[in-house]
C-alpha cells in the first residue's frame, strides 16, 4: 500500500498571527487485498480533518474524522460492516464531545465554574447542568437537520456575554430568585448548542448516523461537564463552601474573574481587541 501525494492548497493570508488552512490531497494506492488502513498524522504539523473519497462507498458511508497530531485514526474500512461504522462513529462523536470542554471549551469550563458558584448543592448542579445539556441538544438537532443556521460572528460574541452575565448574577445574588436561574440557564444551554454546533459543522458527520453522532457527542459533553462539576465539589464545595468567608475571598472574586474574562472575550470576538 502506498500514499502518494496530489496536491496542497494553502490559503493567502500575509498576517500570520492568523491561522489558516491547508488543504492536502492524498491518493492511497491498494493492494487487491486491502481491505482496511489506518492513518497517522505528523506530530509537530498540528491537528486535521481527514475526508475520505472513496467511489466504492455511498456518501453516508465517507469517513471524516478530526485526528490530533500524532494520533493513529481509525481503520478506514473499504466495505464497511454496519456494526463497525457505529461504533466507530459513536466512540468518535463522544471523544469529540468531552474533547471540545476538556481541554479546548476555556468559556464552557468558566460557563459551568459560574453556575457552581451560584450555588455548592450537588443536586441543582447537576439539575442545572442537565438542563443545559437539553438546552444545546435541542439546538444542535435543530442545526444538525438544517432548520436552523449558524453564524459564528454573532453567535461567539454572545457566548462570552452569557459568561459575563452569569458572573454578575453570582455577584448580586440576593436580588435573583432561584428559579429565574434555571430559565437563564436553559436559554444560555440553547446558545451554546450553537456553538457545539460549530464544531459539528466543521468535521461533518454521517445523516444516516445522525442520531448516533448527536447522542454520543452530547454524551461526551455530558461527561465533561459533570465531571466538572465534581471535581470543584470536591475540592472546593466540601471543603470551603460552609465556611462564613467563602463569599467575599472566593465566590465574588472568583464571579468577579469570570465576568472580566467574558468581557475580554466579548471585545475580542468583535475584532474591538
Amino acid at each position: 500500500m502506498k500514499i502518494n501525494l496530489i496536491k496542497t492548497e494553502v490559503e493567502n493570508i500575509k498576517n500570520f498571527e492568523i491561522s489558516r488552512d491547508t488543504h492536502v490531497y492524498l491518493r492511497v494506492l491498494l493492494d487487491e487485498n486491502s481491505e482496511q488502513f489506518t492513518f497517522r498524522w505528523f506530530k509537530n504539523y498540528g491537528p486535521i480533518i481527514l475526508r475520505e473519497n472513496n467511489n466504492n462507498k455511498l456518501e453516508d458511508e465517507l469517513v471524516t474524522e478530526y485526528l490530533q497530531s500524532g494520533i493513529e485514526s481509525s481503520q478506514f474500512l473499504f466495505k464497511e460492516n454496519n456494526f463497525s461504522k457505529t461504533f466507530n462513529s459513536f466512540a468518535k462523536f463522544f471523544i469529540l464531545g468531552i474533547q471540545h470542554i476538556i481541554p479546548k471549551g476555556l468559556d464552557h469550563i468558566l460557563f459551568i465554574f459560574g453556575l457552581f458558584l451560584f450555588s455548592s448543592s450537588l443536586k441543582k448542579l447537576i439539575s442545572q447542568i442537565t438542563i443545559f445539556t437539553i438546552a444545546h441538544s435541542i439546538t444542535l438537532i435543530f442545526v444538525s437537520l438544517s432548520l436552523m443556521r449558524i453564524n459564528p460572528q454573532i453567535v461567539e460574541p454572545i457566548i462570552a456575554l452569557s459568561i459575563v452575565y452569569i458572573g454578575l448574577e453570582n455577584i448580586f445574588k440576593k436580588y435573583i430568585k432561584e428559579y429565574l436561574r434555571y430559565v437563564v440557564i436553559l436559554f444560555f444551554g440553547l446558545l451554546h448548542g450553537l456553538g457545539f454546533a460549530l464544531v459539528l459543522s466543521d468535521i461533518g458527520y454521517r445523516s444516516s448516523d445522525l442520531f448516533t453522532n448527536l447522542l454520543s457527542f452530547n454524551l461526551g459533553i455530558e461527561v465533561a461537564q459533570i465531571s466538572i462539576v465534581l471535581v470543584l465539589y470536591l475540592l472546593v464545595a466540601l471543603n470551603f463552601a460552609k465556611n462564613r468567608n467563602y463569599r467575599i475571598f472566593f465566590q465574588v472574586p472568583s464571579s468577579i474573574l469570570i465576568s472580566s474574562i467574558g468581557l475580554y472575550w466579548f471585545f475580542e470576538r468583535i475584532n474591538f481587541i
